[in-house]
């Protein structure tokens, strides 16, 4: 029964809230735990075009892409959270970011 007082039943429910999840599933007195995962990413300013194709390493060292409008995207790796509303990349994962494009 939600707060507004409806009642639902299911033999399944699926919560595809994402980030929401812990929230909806408390109105069902069902506790979900969370975890605030943070990919590292960098972004470039724009370049010349030069990929034509998103790449990435199997195993999650590196991703890459360019998107139209020129900037490249890069990332891998873990971030840190500042407050559950931001998040930077550590230096760690920046440097191995980096070394990963160049190899």
């Amino acid at each position: 029964t939600t707060a507004s007082g409806l009642t639902l039943r299911a033999t399944w429910l699926l919560n595809c809230a994402g980030a929401w999840a812990a929230a909806l599933a408390a109105q069902f007195n069902e506790p979900v735990p969370m975890y605030s995962g943070h990919p590292a990413m960098l972004v470039t300013e724009p370049l010349p075009m030069f990929m034509e194709v998103s790449t990435g390493v199997e195993g999650g060292g590196i991703y890459a892409r360019q998107v139209a409008r020129g900037n490249c995207v890069l990332g891998g790796g873990q971030g840190f959270a500042l407050d559950p509303a931001r998040a930077r990349p550590g230096q760690t994962a920046v440097l191995d970011i980096l070394r990963n494009a160049v190899e």
